[in-house]
């Protein structure tokens, strides 16, 4: 903090200095001595002390000396003008004077005149050397307020200056500044300086403005950009007005009372801008009411410059300034309070918002003439951005080092996966080939499926069954040649639908790296024929799923793979180079395939996609090709928005560049994560149960796949994650979820051992369970059914796929639910063939074995089947939607019933129930038959009689 103090310290004596360069010689009875000055050596001087002065009096030289009088320059003519009115006080004209004694020497000189109100004109030794605006002795004349250079060559080594200056129109008076002299290159450099900083301030502040302009038309909830960018904009437009005035440089002829309205109306603006960003960062929390009151204050002040003239509304800026101090003051004291919570970021900012404070009231205090140190607000506030550059800056290295460790400990994680994928390749690739044939064959109209099928079927049983070379050759024309038909059929299906836009996205969730590895190596057969080797390279792919349509992008590589290995000679190779990008803040994933095949020519590039055409030349020609296969994959790719990329030379080979846009887990999850938070919460009764949501466990040793499908779930079910085995495990025997959404490859406990020992607790047997794998045979399909998984899924999958499984298996318990529950308030004695349940058949031989002990509690339940009361009221409720008491009283009244029904009497009936009083027994129930036990007695006597 002493060090961001120091330099703004520094930069407030920088601009002094810059406004006063050096100590000038003070004038004395209109009379200033710069005879010791050295024009070439000493910078400018300010000529400033008493100058000869003449009030309302446009006079000469010689009247101005016979008058006598002076007056201190910088200053105003309000004390000369004791007869206006309060508004009117700055109104008038006057002339002032000046002797300079001159150093001997012959060199022109210079004068720096500053932005003077409102007219004047200059003359040395009765010359006239500059003017701005009309000078009148009323209000006909003509404001103008520009900074001014002019040069003279003295006739001697005295010279008198003449200043004639009227004022009708603005609010401030007189010479507010000094006029500086020296050499006609030093006071040129130093009026170019001062515009060329100046004109740097406009543009920074403009360029900042317009850049957090960008970010908030980008992202709509940064609201901080905008105010920001409303601050910078404001501030950058009233530079132009108030410092060297840019405007009237760039537009001579811009209205003079325009200017000052406009730069009257940024100063409340400027306010509001810094008030609402202040909010918006949550540095500072003003009221409702202060707010308000600031918003009123600035709207009435605006109106009131845009209604008024400047010297009303000029003279009423200091109800403005009030409350900027105010606020001032407000701010500081909560930017102290909340230095404690980021003593770095809140120090700087602090720091950089106190500048713009000191810069603010300098401002203020500058136009009401109270102090005479120029305009420092503009760069206080370049202050602010420097520092608010450092507290990004310091985010941005945080961030870098974070993103360092996470990938190093991602490589750490590749590598682990990688080697558990290498373990789970197995013969499953030939199987999973002729699945993607069975879904490319079931999209063909059912005209062409029939006889095609008739052809296909036989020919691949008579396949299998063929040990003759020959027979197996034609064979093996005649299935090739069928599916290469069936192909063409889709492809112009598909081609047709693309170019009508009836060709739509399917998106699944899987992974791409996995899923371009099966694909690429599915053409190993082929490539083995021809002796071509078959390569695969990753680079930077993130070990994450994502969202992609995995049906589409097999077509794209499978086109791609056949051209390849089509034109490429025996002994060549194929390379398939997988990697992740970042291309105009969406992430994609990039596919390269390349070859050292033939190659083509500039011209066949030109021609490539185009539909039906192929490249003439017996290298070239295929008898068998249509031109469909390469247009066909542009026209997914467009479908897919992604793009397509050939590159090649003849002889050398060909390189094909995808590029696909793709949504990776965490953007999914963090997109979700909002909606999550609305949905409906569980609620937990005293006794342990739900009261809404069933509940599902979600098992993934991926995290970022077990919290997307949370989410996706959570605004249907009150859903938890795993990523462990055994852990999960514990879990479902303390909790009893409704499902259990499990992965097969798990650390701990695999999937297989979860659904075994869930199936085969008869407390959780109950539970349903869905397999998630990335294994699609079907051995590994009926291993997890005959482990006791009710369904099984293969990744990728749809998660509306899954949703429909789920909601089956909610269904399928609710329907059992219904069944167990109706049969527990059945008055028909109970038959061990009714209640197929193991876990209720056995809670119903204890209950038999106690019913007459009216103390048996539920606790003494519990303790019988080996379980804690929670997890018997989980369990129960969870098969029959009833809490542990109420089945133990429906189950004695429903015995009650049964022994009413066989003679007994209502009160051996509720002795031999478990019921201690009989009016109580009666009053059960009738709740629970809408009839007393003796009215049951007479209506189920007469049945059976």
């Amino acid at each position: 903090m002493k060090l961001i103090s120091s330099l703004l310290f520094l930069a407030f004596i920088l601009r002094i200095n810059f406004v006063n360069a050096q100590t000038s010689p003070l004038a004395i009875n209109g009379v200033v001595d710069l005879t010791s000055y050295h024009p070439q050596k000493d910078a400018p001087l300010k000529l400033s002390g008493e100058w000869l002065f003449a009030w309302k009096k446009l006079a000469t030289e010689t009247e101005l000396k016979a008058r006598g009088k002076y007056t201190n320059v910088p200053g105003n003519w309000t004390a000369y003008n004791s007869d206006a009115n309060f508004f009117d006080n700055d109104f008038g004209y006057a002339t002032y004077g000046l002797t300079i004694s001159l150093p001997k020497s012959t060199e022109n000189w210079a004068l720096l005149l500053p932005p003077l109100p409102s007219a004047y004109k200059l003359f040395v030794d009765g010359k006239l050397v500059g003017s701005m605006g009309k000078v009148d002795t009323s209000a006909n004349m003509i404001p103008k307020s520009v900074s001014n250079v002019v040069y003279f060559t003295p006739k001697s080594d005295k010279v008198f200056l003449l200043l004639q200056l009227s004022n009708y129109h603005f609010s401030s008076s007189g010479m507010w500044s000094s006029i500086t002299i020296g050499n006609p290159k030093q006071v040129t450099d130093l009026s170019n300086k001062s515009f060329i900083a100046d004109a740097f301030l406009v543009g920074s502040l403009l360029i900042m403005g317009l850049y957090h302009l960008a970010i908030f038309a980008m992202r709509r909830k940064e609201k901080a950009a905008l105010f920001f960018a409303i601050l910078c904009l404001a501030l950058a437009l009233r530079a132009c007005f108030s410092m060297t005035p840019l405007l009237f440089y760039m537009m001579p002829e811009f209205s003079y009372s325009l200017a000052l309205k406009i730069l009257y109306t940024l100063f409340p603006i400027c306010l509001l801008g810094f008030v609402y960003f202040l909010t918006s960062t949550e540095l500072v929390r003003f009221s409702v009411l202060m707010k308000r009151m600031f918003l009123v204050v600035a709207i009435t002040y605006t109106g009131l410059v845009w209604l008024s003239s400047n010297p009303i509304y000029g003279n009423l800026l200091i109800v403005v300034i009030i409350m900027a101090a105010g606020m001032g003051c407000f701010t500081v004291y909560f930017l102290i309070r909340h230095f404690r919570n980021n003593p770095l970021d809140n120090g700087l900012l602090l720091a950089g918002i106190l500048a713009c404070f000191i810069g603010l009231l300098n401002d203020s205090l500058y136009e009401a003439e109270l102090i005479n140190t120029g305009f420092l607000l503009p760069f206080a506030f370049l202050i602010l951005l420097l520092l608010q550059a450092i507290v990004l800056a310091l985010r941005f290295t945080g961030a870098l080092t974070q993103s360092e460790r996470l990938a190093t400990e991602l490589a750490k994680s590749n590598i682990a996966y990688e080697q558990m994928v290498l373990g789970r390749r197995e013969a499953e690739e030939q199987i999973e080939i002729e699945s993607l044939k069975s879904k490319f064959f079931s999209n063909i109209t059912h005209e062409f499926k029939t006889p095609l099928s008739l052809i296909t079927a036989p020919t691949e049983y008579l396949l299998r069954l063929s040990n003759d070379g020959k027979e197996k050759n034609l064979l093996n024309t005649i299935y090739r040649n069928a599916s290469h038909l069936l192909r063409l059929i889709n492809q112009m299906m598909d081609l047709s639908k693309s170019q009508a836009g009836k060709l739509t996205k399917t998106e699944m969730l899987g992974n791409i790296k996995e899923f371009s590895y099966e694909i690429l190596f599915s053409f190993q057969p082929l490539a083995d024929g021809k002796q071509i080797t078959l390569k695969f390279i990753e680079e930077d792919i993130p070990d994450n799923y994502c969202l992609f349509d995995g049906d589409k992008l097999e077509k794209i590589l499978n086109n791609l793979l056949s051209n390849a290995i089509k034109f490429t000679q025996e002994g060549g190779g194929i390379l398939l180079k997988v990697s992740f990008k970042q291309l105009d803040q969406q992430s994609c994933f990039q596919f390269i395939l390349s070859d050292n095949g033939i190659g083509m020519s500039a011209e066949m590039l030109t021609n490539l996609f185009k539909p039906f055409y192929q490249a003439s030349g017996t290298s070239f020609l295929n008898p068998n090709g249509t031109g469909l296969g390469l247009a066909y994959t542009k026209e997914l790719v467009t479908l897919l928005n992604g793009t397509i990329q050939a590159e090649s030379k003849l002889s050398i080979g060909s390189s094909f560049t995808v590029t696909l846009p793709v949504q990776l887990i965490e953007e999914l999850a963090s997109s979700l994560s909002d909606n999550s938070e609305a949905n409906t919460a569980l609620t937990i009764s005293e006794d342990g149960l739900p009261n809404n949501l069933p509940n599902l466990l979600v098992i993934d040793d991926h995290s970022g796949l077990a919290e997307y499908i949370a989410n996706f779930f959570r605004e249907y079910y009150e859903v938890n994650t795993c990523n462990d085995g055994e852990q999960a495990w514990n879990i479902i025997q303390q909790d009893l979820p409704d499902i259990v959404i499990s992965d097969i490859m798990l650390p701990g406990k695999d999937g297989y051992e979860i659904a075994s020992l869930i199936r085969n607790s008869p407390l959780t047997s109950h539970i349903g369970i869905i397999l998630l794998s990335a294994k699609s045979t079907i051995g590994s399909r009926l291993k997890g059914l005959d482990m006791g998984a009710n369904d099984f899924l293969t990744k990728p999958f749809l998660l509306s796929e899954l949703k429909f499984r789920v909601d089956n298996q909610i269904k399928y318990q609710q329907t059992l639910q219904e069944y167990y529950h109706k049969h527990v308030f059945a008055t028909n004695d109970f038959k061990s063939d009714e209640a197929t349940h193991p876990f209720l058949v056995k809670l119903y031989e204890i209950l038999d074995q106690f019913l007459d002990h009216s103390d048996f509690s539920i606790a003494d339940l519990a303790d019988k089947l080996a379980m804690s009361s929670r997890t018997l009221n989980r369990k129960l409720n969870s098969l029959t939607k009833m809490a542990s008491s109420e089945l133990i009283r429906n189950y004695r009244l429903k015995k009650a019933a049964t022994f009413l029904s066989t003679g007994s009497s209502v009160s051996e009936a509720a002795y031999m129930s478990g019921f201690e009083s009989v009016s109580y027994f009666g009053q059960c129930f009738k709740e629970q038959y809408h009839t007393t036990p003796s009215e049951f007695i007479k209506q189920t006597r007469t049945i059976n009689y």
